[in-house]
């Protein structure tokens, strides 16, 4: 089955290999930046973005979110009445000042069937809303229900953003609600008003849902030198933007490796948003002479399950444009490297410019059965000595 699942990805990853997603995992150190001085008894040091999450442990105190952390209980049984409230703190750790973006979305459900034989989701009798600046606990389930609004109430499929400036801890401007860190608190609960509706039936499956957490982060620019705090307004604090160009494409021919059962028959004059990877424009932002040697690779994933109906296109030289059905898959598909997992080789960040030039590719929902899902792609440049630092070199993000 892994093995399977395995296949599919590269699959995918190889016709995609080009669109990506800002979205990474909470409790990274970011990579992008802009070189600060500070004079220490003549000690120069260069400036870091470091953003961390921390939650609220059941014993009050501030853990960091990991990877593998589980905020939200798992073996809690819903129903009517349940609240659940998740305290969350978002901090920086560096030196740079930064915009940043917390989310929190279903990242996947299993639905079920009611005891009148209806169908139904979980999500859709479950209520969310989110207080901002609660650094300590509710002591009740009424207060923490009684702190939210009307309006900030919302079903539990819409989920939660939040976006906003976070100073240099030593360097915090005096103005009003600068800080260094910001709090919230999600209150998650089910309206006492439901009733048999989501009971789900004996022996169907139990409904469950998976709740994902995520964190982005790119350089504010505010900092200060000798003279004023501009001398930074220019840096480089997004990442740089992949092409797009509506195109009309007279013939794809259409692939079905993966045995999925569509149509194989070539589509004619398919309108497109091309996307273009361009080789030329990587060393702009980021010198092949100071990254040649890193490791590169494209990377395809989606926000949540797929279903039939995913075509991925793409541009191949000589071969013209080859489009092929994306299998469908029960859980989103996680970040995964394209070219790497294609050719069984590592690639660098000099191989990209050298060999892969100009890529297109876009992607369509021929079948109408993902509207919403998101799909991403990012060329991604990784440091050979650790793991963990990696540059997202240039991305897309498209939503079907």
């Amino acid at each position: 089955m892994s093995k399977k699942k395995s296949l599919r990805r590269s699959i995918i990853a190889s016709l995609t290999a080009g669109l990506l997603s800002l979205t990474m995992l909470v409790g990274t150190t970011f990579a992008w930046f802009t070189d600060s001085v500070t004079s220490n008894n003549n000690l120069i040091t260069a400036g870091n973005l470091d953003v961390e999450l921390e939650y609220m442990d059941e014993n009050g105190n501030w853990a960091l979110v990991e990877e593998d952390t589980n905020v939200f209980k798992n073996d809690t049984l819903w129903e009517p009445g349940h609240t659940e409230v998740v305290y969350l703190k978002v901090s920086n750790a560096g030196s740079l000042s930064f915009n940043y973006k917390l989310g929190v979305k279903i990242k996947s459900e299993v639905a079920s069937v009611n005891v009148a034989d209806e169908p139904f989701k979980l999500s859709d009798f479950i209520k969310m809303g989110a207080v901002e600046g609660v650094d300590e606990a509710y002591d009740t389930r009424n207060d923490a229900l009684n702190a939210l609004t009307a309006s900030e109430v919302v079903a539990l499929s819409k989920g939660y953003a939040k976006e906003g400036v976070l100073y240099a801890v030593n360097d915090v401007p005096a103005i009003p609600g600068a800080s260094s860190e910001e709090y919230v608190a999600l209150v998650v609960y089910m309206p006492e008003t439901v009733g048999d509706e989501a009971n789900y039936k004996k022996g169907a499956d139990v409904p469950t849902i998976m709740l994902g957490i995520s964190l982005l982060a790119t350089q504010y620019t505010y900092e200060e030198d000798s003279f004023d705090e501009k001398y930074d307004e220019n840096a480089n604090t997004t990442v740089p933007p992949v092409s797009v160009e509506k195109r009309t494409i007279e013939e794809v021919q259409v692939m079905d490796i993966m045995n999925t059962g569509l149509s194989t028959d070539p589509l004619q004059n398919v309108e497109m948003d091309v996307y273009t990877f361009d080789e030329k424009d990587y060393s702009t932002s980021h010198p092949l002479e100071d990254y040649g040697s890193w490791e590169a690779d494209f990377y395809v994933s989606t926000d949540g399950p797929v279903e039939d109906g995913i075509m991925l296109i793409g541009s191949y030289g000589t071969f013209g444009w080859l489009g092929i059905w994306a299998p469908s898959n029960d859980q989103p598909y996680e970040p995964t490297p394209l070219l790497g997992s294609v050719t069984k080789n590592a690639w660098t960040y000099q191989d990209v410019a050298d060999f892969v030039h100009i890529f297109d590719c876009g992607i369509i929902d021929r079948l109408g059965n993902n509207d919403g899902l998101g799909v991403t792609v990012e060329l991604r440049i990784t440091n050979p000595t650790n793991a963990n630092d990696y540059i997202i070199v240039r991305s897309i993000s498209v939503e079907l």
